[in-house]
């Protein structure tokens, strides 16, 4: 079951985002952090799946602690959540990493979407073997897997031709 944790300076905002997750039961719940610093701490340790950040706390700010998390975490997803919702806040999210910036004034199933979106990605990339993602090998004849110059520096069609 992904594990999400919250950071958010606000104890209403955070009983409001547990009052959404108790309602859906495809994550849980694994840490609440009151300011960015705690959210980065929490982060290292939990290792969650998915992190809401709001962007105004204290000690450190959401995007200073999204900075710092994706630094030692760079596939986690982050949601920058935030009251303060502006053109500069979305450009700064993008620009650090941050996957999405959710204003608290929108409904909250524009976060419920948005966390199911990303946590969907997040497992279809991991669902990947390293095979699938190698170039597959050609099937080529042994002879044409051999070095492509010949230890006396001719190529191989000079080879097929001596």
């Amino acid at each position: 079951m992904p594990r999400i944790l919250i950071a958010d300076d606000s104890e209403l905002s955070r009983k409001s985002l547990k009052n959404i997750f108790s309602r859906h039961n495809e994550w849980t719940l694994c840490g609440e952090a009151f300011d960015g610093h705690q959210a980065v701490l929490m982060a290292h340790e939990l290792k969650p799946d998915l992190i809401i950040l709001d962007v105004a706390m204290p000690m450190m700010d959401g995007l200073h602690a999204a900075i710092e998390i994706l630094r030692a975490e760079p596939s986690v997803p982050i949601i920058l959540y935030t009251l303060h919702n502006s053109a500069e806040i979305e450009l700064g999210g993008k620009r650090i990493g941050a996957r999405k910036v959710i204003s608290k004034m929108d409904n909250s199933e524009v976060l419920v979407e948005t966390i199911r979106e990303l946590l969907e990605q997040t497992a279809t990339v991991q669902e990947k073997t390293p095979a699938q993602t190698e170039l597959p090998k050609l099937m080529l004849p042994d002879a044409e897997l051999q070095s492509p110059v010949d230890p006396d520096g001719s190529p191989p069609a000079a080879r097929a031709t001596n």
